[in-house]
């Protein structure tokens, strides 16, 4: 084999490896509170950067706990597309503690 299809193949080879290890990072069942994490958290969802993080936070202190991730959808910046971008991942734990039974 010559020495410009060896780098190529291992080009592929790394390539192939990344995309396996970051499906793999998807699938792992990653869950994050919105009621209860901090805005460098809330970061890490898609398409949630340091405003609208803020903004949740911000929400969250004034009008208390989300009940479900579609109320999401109140925080300015915050639309269906973000919501359904991230739903899998949105838990809403500390919303069930404070319900009234």
């Amino acid at each position: 084999m010559q020495p410009q299809h060896t780098h190529t193949l291992k080009q592929l080879f790394r390539t192939s490896c990344l995309g396996l290890a970051l499906s793999a990072l998807s699938s792992t069942g990653f869950t994050l509170d919105i009621n209860t994490a901090s805005a460098e958290e809330l970061e890490t969802l898609r398409g949630v950067g340091p405003q609208r993080a803020q903004a949740i936070v911000e929400y969250r202190e004034q009008n208390g706990p989300f009940e479900n991730a579609e109320d999401l959808s109140n925080v300015k910046g915050i639309g269906e597309r973000v919501i359904t971008m991230n739903k899998k991942e949105l838990e809403l734990e500390a919303a069930a503690a404070k319900r009234p039974k």
